[in-house]
């Protein structure tokens, strides 16, 4: 899990292919997984919750982000197990040079907010589905702080899942 910092719960690594219980992991990779899929992704492991914190560092382009030039699309791919609602959100805050939080944005979380995955986004199957939110930076930020933020909702498992997690700045 290069590049994350695990701050609360214990993410698994799951190899895509390896089948599971009923509405496991098939072998053949389904429109319920990204086109482009590595070898794994993110679950929630055996715990209620688990995050996971990245900082970026982003005072080197002060000058065309005080401007407002710069954008951002943050994108996902996130799901859950079977007819389960477990889930996954991924949330970005712009931090000033002091660590104050000038703003926010998320994709994902528990069934009812706008850009969840829930079981029924994904006919009770297990798998995942593209999610993303663009915007602009703001002015003063020279820190992003990303979370991935995965929940159990029922069942043993936390089968939150997330997957081809990425933030693009763009000028």
């Amino acid at each position: 899990m290069n590049g994350w910092a695990t701050v609360l719960g214990a993410p698994r690594a799951i190899v895509y292919g390896i089948p599971s219980a009923a509405g496991g992991w098939l072998d053949d990779q389904r429109d319920t997984t990204p086109p482009n899929a590595g070898n794994g992704f993110f679950s929630g492991g055996f715990v209620e919750s688990s995050i996971m914190t990245q900082t970026i560092d982003v005072s080197a382009n002060t000058a065309a982000i005080d401007t407002g030039a710069v954008g951002f699309t943050l994108s996902g791919w996130l799901g859950g197990f079977a007819a389960q609602n477990d889930h996954a959100s991924l949330d970005i805050e712009f931090h000033d040079a002091n660590g104050g939080i000038l703003s926010d944005a998320s994709i994902g979380g528990p069934c009812g907010v706008s850009s969840a995955v829930c079981a029924s986004d994904r006919g009770s199957e297990t798998g995942l589905r593209m999610r993303d939110i663009s915007g602009t930076v703001p002015a003063q930020a020279r820190t992003i702080f990303v979370v991935l933020t995965l929940d159990r909702s029922t069942g043993s498992s936390n089968d939150g899942y997330a997957d081809n997690l990425s933030l693009v700045l763009s000028q």
